[in-house]
């Protein structure tokens, strides 16, 4: 895409491409499509007024999830850095600037191990949600 992406967000859109082929997503999503050109043909039919409602619903479920996802990875993070702090703090002779980012990295990672699993389960969830709150903003396209 030329875009700039991290490691990470490249692993999880992966985890949600492969979830979403597992779970028959994209069928799901075909048969969407299908039944938004038979129900609302090209050309056809007006914007209602409950549109920004189920755009902010669909939206607040995005945010949700991310947040869910990210939650652990900043909590545990954050509480390295209180840790790496109180120990630069009290023993001023260790070079933690040259240990700290290192030790980030390996505590990130072996969260993300220990966190990916549930993801799958976590998406997998999410994936009816998300098809009802899609079908309330097609809806206002009636």
């Amino acid at each position: 895409s030329g875009g700039r992406n991290n490691v990470l967000a490249t692993l999880y859109g992966n985890i949600a491409m492969v979830t979403l082929f597992l779970t028959n997503g994209h069928h799901a999503v075909l048969r969407a499509l299908r039944d938004s050109y038979e129900s609302l043909p090209i050309g056809a039919g007006h914007v209602d007024g409950s549109l920004p409602a189920a755009t902010i619903a669909l939206l607040g479920m995005v945010f949700g999830f991310g947040a869910r996802l990210a939650a652990p990875l900043v909590v545990v993070i954050v509480v390295a850095e209180l840790a790496m702090g109180l120990i630069a703090r009290s023993a001023p002779a260790l070079n933690l600037m040259a240990v700290g980012a290192p030790i980030r990295i390996i505590t990130g990672l072996i969260l993300l191990g220990l966190i990916a699993p549930s993801t799958i389960a976590v998406l997998a969830g999410m994936g009816g949600t998300a098809l009802q709150l899609g079908v309330r903003a097609a809806e206002a396209f009636r």
